[in-house]
């Protein structure tokens, strides 16, 4: 591990004004690359249903194993991706 003076000469040739700098950054980098993946994830299940979400639960009234599996993953990717855009918006303001 280094010390902390070497490491905080390493985040200023990197470029990084300092520890905390390189730290948001790189987390704004993380929560950019789940955004990107909730994002598609979403996109696709509304193209597959060609609706939204909340139309695709009220027309759940059938046992169909599929819809209610993609209803899940779906809602999942929802609420992911709101937390993370969330966590990445309380970041770069």
């Amino acid at each position: 591990m280094l010390a902390t003076e070497e490491l905080n000469n390493l985040t200023r040739q990197l470029g990084y004004a300092n520890i905390e700098d390189a730290a948001a950054k790189q987390m704004a980098l993380v929560l950019m690359s789940k955004i990107s993946k909730y994002k598609l994830e979403v996109n696709m299940f509304k193209n597959k249903y060609k609706c939204s979400l909340r139309d695709a639960i009220k027309k759940n009234k059938t046992e169909n194993y599929e819809f209610e599996d993609d209803l899940l993953d779906w809602e999942f990717a929802s609420m992911a991706l709101k937390k993370n855009q969330d966590y990445f918006d309380k970041l770069t303001k």
